[in-house]
């Protein structure tokens, strides 16, 4: 998603004295812009509406929810264990800091709601800190 919104892939680092490496994405711009507007109607008209009406002025943002099926279907009414993985990845920028990427994985979820409400409550306090700076 980083990617796709920045137009750069980075390669992860595990330790932040290492040096960062960005290269191109290698898309053309147009199939870039599709997948960015399609990642901000996510956040407008789709599963995370919830996360986009955050009160903040200048927090654009593009995301995706998901879940990831942990057993067969039929064993989801023998407990919480067979449910699903629940997921959000966000894409955020607030005014003029540095964009973000959060990814937030809760298993046996059940659905990514729960995921969307944790992204939703790390991205108010974010805001809030940042405004505090």
């Amino acid at each position: 998603i980083n990617a796709i919104c920045s137009g750069t892939r980075v390669r992860p680092r595990i330790l932040f004295q290492e040096p960062i490496h960005k290269t191109p994405l290698t898309i053309t711009e147009e199939t870039r812009c599709l997948l960015k507007n399609a990642l901000q109607s996510v956040i407008t008209e789709g599963r995370g509406q919830e996360i986009g009406d955050i009160d903040k002025d200048q927090l654009f943002l593009y995301g995706k929810t998901g879940t990831a099926q942990t057993s067969h279907k039929f064993k989801r009414k023998r407990g919480d264990y067979f449910l699903e993985h629940g997921w959000f990845v966000v894409y955020a920028q607030y005014k003029d800091y540095d964009p973000i990427t959060l990814v937030v994985l809760l298993e046996h979820a059940g659905s990514s709601r729960i995921a969307g409400q944790t992204a939703r409550t790390f991205l108010e306090a974010y805001c809030q800190y940042c405004d505090e700076q």
